[in-house]
Parts: structure tokens; sequence; C-alpha cells
């Protein structure tokens, strides 16, 4: 466990990446400040020219999330060789990879890497809301849950207009990931921010979805979102199963989203 600065900087500074990194990682980003951003930034720089066993993906993300949360407008050219990330150049492999994840075409959209410094760098070409406002509109539904699940991450209350398009998709699973992107968003402020907006009558109108998930997928976000009194409205017109649901929902038994990065609070 790493519990001070010295200690986190001399593992970041280590030849070989550990499972340790992400401790100093983490310390870091709770510490914050000028000397634990000097230390990440280091280490993001090393990271760009680092190869082999002095190399890990996951961390390098992880150390750029942390600087985009200590500086959400700096400029984001330190990480755009890991950001701008390029297709394998195997053909084969980048067919599977395609067939079997739909993004490679839209790298920034792939739940790992949306959550490590696209949703938050707000000098990103485009910037964040609009980058994944845009991805709402791909054909391929993998593409857009992934872009609503990273509206959520944005901590933008501006990300609730392009979700309220989100709520209305046609598939079920956009559906549901808008519902909880809303939800997350709720850190943001988007209690207040959505007074009026059409994205709360679409929350309130997934009520009825045809699809459980949901509908109890909705339930949770107006409970969380300060509008519990629309979901026990609905406890009549529901069955069993989902009456169940709804009222422990009601009395704060809400399930836990998934973390969009391992620092992430957003999800309770």
């Amino acid at each position: 466990m790493i519990n001070d600065m010295q200690a986190a900087r001399e593992t970041l500074q280590a030849e070989a990446r550990t499972s340790t990194d992400m401790d100093a990682l983490l310390y870091l980003y709770g510490v914050g400040g000028p000397e634990a951003d000097a230390v990440v930034m280091d280490f993001i720089r090393r990271m760009s020219t680092a190869r082999g066993k002095a190399y890990n993906a996951v961390i390098h993300g992880t150390a750029i999330r942390v600087a985009a949360e200590f500086d959400p407008d700096r400029d984001p050219g330190p990480f755009m060789d890991f950001l701008d990330m390029q297709p394998p150049s195997n053909r084969l492999i980048r067919a599977i990879l395609r067939r079997s994840t739909a993004t490679w075409d839209y790298p920034d959209t792939a739940p790992a890497n949306s959550g490590w410094g696209y949703t938050r760098l707000r000098r990103l070409d485009p910037p964040p809301v609009e980058r994944f406002t845009q991805r709402l509109a791909v054909p391929g539904s993998i593409i857009r849950v992934n872009a609503a699940n990273a509206l959520g991450d944005t901590a933008d209350v501006a990300a609730l207009s392009p979700l309220a398009d989100a709520l209305d998709d046609a598939n079920p699973a956009v559906r549901s990931a808008g519902a909880a992107a809303v939800r997350r968003l709720r850190h943001a402020g988007a209690a207040a921010a959505l007074h009026a907006h059409p994205a709360e009558s679409q929350l309130i109108a997934l009520l009825k979805d045809p699809k459980r998930a949901v509908r109890r997928e909705a339930a949770q976000a107006l409970v969380l979102l300060e509008r519990a009194e629309a979901v026990r409205d609905a406890l009549h017109d529901v069955d069993e199963t989902d009456l169940q649901a709804f009222e422990g929902y009601l009395q704060g038994n809400v399930r836990t989203l998934q973390q969009t990065w391992a620092g992430d609070t957003t999800n309770v």
C-alpha cells in the first residue's frame, strides 16, 4: 500500500511496471496538488516512449485520467500518442477485432479508453460532449451504448441534451445506458439541471418501457436524482416483480454502477 509521496514517486520511476503502480496513481489522485501532478506528468512522459516490461497500457491510461482529473483544461498534447490510437497493422487481427468489439473505427468510445481521458479533457478536438454526441448517431448499437456511458462520465450537464436522445433510442440497451448515464451526472449537478429538461420527461416515460431492465434503470436514476415521487406514482401501474424492485429503490437499495476507471466514485 502506497501512503506517502516519496513511495509513490519511487514506484512510478521503477524500470518495470507492477500492480503497485495503480496504488501509486490512486494515492496521488487522492492527495492532489502541484507535487502530485508533477509526478504523474513525469510518469506519462516516460510512458510515451516506454516499451516491453517498462510499459503497461492500463497504467498509462489511468495516469492520463488522473492528470485529466487534476486539470480538465490542460493541453492534451502530451497524451495524444496514447489517445490517438491506431488499429493493429495486421489486417486479419483488425478484421476480427472490428467484428468482435465494433470499436476500432471509434477507439475513443471503447469502454476502457473513454475513461482514460476522452471524457474529461475539455481541449480535445472535438471536446467530450460533442465527441460522444457524434457517436450517438453511429448505426452500431454497441458504439451508441458506449457513447451514452461516456457522456455520463463527462461531469458536464450539457451532456443531458444528447442523453435525452439516447433515452429515446430504438435499442433498449442504449436507453438503459442513457438512464445510467443521466444518473451518473447527478455528481455534476444533474438533479437541478434536469428541471423541465427533455431528459427528465424521457426518464419518467421509461418507467413504462417494454423492457424490464430499462424500467429499472430509469427508476433508480429518478430516485437518486431527487425524483422519487415519479417512481411512487408509477407503483400502481407495475407488476409484482417491478413493484418489489421499485419499493427497494425508494428505500435506497440501488445497484452500484460499473466504475469508469479505477478511481471512479460516480458509480454510487
